[in-house]
């Protein structure tokens, strides 16, 4: 689905790159650059909500395959652990239940420097046939 993400316009212009997508995982980076942070020099919480909501769909999407599907993230849950630096940031998700059209998505982001965890997410991702 990389084709799919790269022509998505808010996604790229954030500088989010699908790296790897398959059997309820993936993993996206998204580089740092002046669209993605704040006034004070720190990465934006909507920039990295984006990053982590869009890896929770990969992983859901690694599952079914691409289809005529309808999809939507009907709940998203954050916890920042402090400020994030401005640094490039990488997303890796993983699918830990499915019922049916239901995926529950665990995902942690840390910067690709350190690797240190900068916020993790639960994403509940819905694809409808």
């Amino acid at each position: 689905m990389r084709e799919q993400v790269d022509r998505n316009a808010y996604i790229s212009k954030r500088g989010i790159k699908l790296l790897y997508q398959d059997r309820g995982q993936s993993f996206m980076t998204m580089r740092w650059q002046p669209a993605n942070g704040t006034a004070d020099g720190q990465a934006h919480e909507g920039a990295l909500t984006s990053l982590l909501d869009t890896a929770g769909a990969m992983a859901s999407w690694s599952v079914t395959g691409v289809g005529p599907f309808k999809a939507s993230t009907p709940s998203l849950q954050v916890q920042f652990f402090g400020p994030v630096p401005a640094m490039d940031l990488e997303a890796c998700a993983q699918v830990i239940y499915q019922d049916q059209e239901m995926f529950w998505v665990d995902v942690e982001v840390s910067d690709t420097q350190t690797q240190h965890v900068h916020a993790k997410g639960a994403v509940t991702f819905r694809i409808v046939v």
